[in-house]
């Protein structure tokens, strides 16, 4: 009696399974990273949108910001709000409810150049990291009113 079965071995079946397993694994990975990078990506562009009407708003002298042409939270559910300080010489741009990998990314990002910038109520230096806590975080970017050139243009840099 002749055997004529024709097909694959157990050997060559489990190698293929584990070829498909770990480009699974590489492509949720990848994707993962990809999907992050969109979001860090698209709340600096947010953040970018508010600053820049914040920003025009200081330069055509209006009496407070108003930024409620933005919905209250960016997408990713962070608060932003904009004032002035008691005398109108500084106003803050501030971002709340941040996690911790956000604001490293918002910080070194460097999309605006503030003269101050505090996270949690203290003073960052460039580079440091420090100071983002694995909790929510509170990122105040102070401006100085008498540094805003109205005849500037107001640049919007983009996330790597």
């Amino acid at each position: 009696m002749k055997n004529d079965q024709s097909g694959r071995s157990l050997i060559e079946m489990i190698t293929v399974l584990t070829v498909v397993g770990a480009l699974t694994v590489v492509s949720m990975k990848a994707y993962a990273y990809i999907m992050e990078s969109h979001k860090m990506s698209q709340t600096i562009t947010e953040l970018n949108e508010r600053y820049c009407s914040a920003r025009y708003q200081v330069d055509a002298q209006h009496d407070y910001i108003d930024l409620s042409e933005f919905e209250d939270k960016t997408s990713q559910g962070y608060t932003v709000t904009s004032q002035f300080n008691q005398t109108k010489d500084f106003f803050d741009f501030k971002v709340e409810n941040v996690d911790k990998k956000m604001c490293e990314s918002i910080i070194l990002s460097d999309w605006v150049a503030a003269d101050e910038t505090r996270i949690n109520n203290h003073v960052y230096h460039d580079g440091e990291k420090t100071f983002c806590s694995e909790g929510k975080n509170i990122i105040v970017h102070r401006f100085a009113v008498a540094d805003i050139d109205s005849n500037s243009d107001i640049a919007i840099p983009f996330a790597e």
